[in-house]
């Protein structure tokens, strides 16, 4: 897997895992979306929330929605599930990395929309979220994800605790986050284990890997954007420190700070 540039608060250079696309897909428009593509989303310039879930996920995605047609996607953000324009999302947010199921027919495609569909008018489930990176955390370490053993750490075992806890209670009513809708408006079309859906245990950059997805492109509002992560070649310069995200408790307090004022 290759080394992708990302930069902190105080614009240092560090690298973080990306896919490996060679060659990598080019740019894309809104016209060539198709109904139930998911888009993940990537901003240069993090701000407030932003910058905790990068921090809490470990990685320099922060946002996801599912495309419905006619240029709306459907996402859940603070103010919670609504349809938005994507044309206003990529003002706003920058870069949109372009995912999609394929093999899809348009009866499948529909009724992921329509499934998506029905989480609108949902409210954000903010502990629901912050729980899963605790989650995400135990479960990927276990998993083929990451080598090595599950993480026997304190985080670990919380997130162990969570993952029983509310595959036991289930999800929170008519409350949800970006990824875990973007994966339940799936579960019924594709094949998502039963248990991974329950135990909600996928971030955005999450959404990123080739276990469901391909990935189709981007769409951007600029040129060249700055800091695209996709316009860099998978060969590290020799005169960048390479390392991989790691997870600074320096800057998610800086982040909460930021995100109080």
């Amino acid at each position: 897997m290759p080394l992708l540039q990302d930069y902190d608060s105080k614009g240092n250079e560090y690298l973080v895992p990306g896919l490996k696309l060679d060659p990598y897909p080019g740019e894309m428009t809104v016209s060539q979306l198709l109904p139930g593509d998911v888009l993940v989303w990537y901003e240069s310039q993090a701000g407030k929330t932003h910058d905790l879930i990068r921090e809490t996920t470990q990685g320099p995605y922060t946002h996801t929605g599912i495309y419905i047609g006619n240029g709306q996607s459907v996402d859940a953000g603070p103010n919670g599930v609504s349809c938005a324009q994507v044309a206003d999302l990529i003002n706003a947010l920058e870069v949109g990395d372009v995912m999609r199921y394929v093999g899809l027919d348009d009866e499948r495609r529909a009724k992921i929309v329509e499934q998506a569909l029905r989480f609108v008018g949902y409210e954000y489930a903010w502990r629901d979220a912050i729980e899963m990176t605790f989650r995400r955390d135990y479960h990927w370490r276990k998993s083929r994800a990451y080598s090595g053993e599950p993480d026997w750490t304190v985080r670990g075992a919380i997130g162990k605790w969570l993952i029983e806890r509310r595959k036991q209670n289930g999800p929170p009513d008519r409350a949800t986050y970006c990824s875990q809708m973007v994966i339940e408006a799936y579960a019924n079309e594709v094949l998502i284990e039963p248990d991974v859906v329950a135990s909600g245990v996928y971030s955005p950059n999450d959404l990123l890997g080739p276990d469901i997805f391909q990935y189709q492109g981007y769409l951007f509002k600029k040129q060249v954007p700055k800091y695209h992560p996709l316009s860099i070649n998978a060969d590290i310069p020799q005169t960048v420190s390479t390392r991989a995200w790691t997870g600074s408790w320096l800057r998610f307090l800086r982040a909460c700070l930021r995100t109080r004022k």
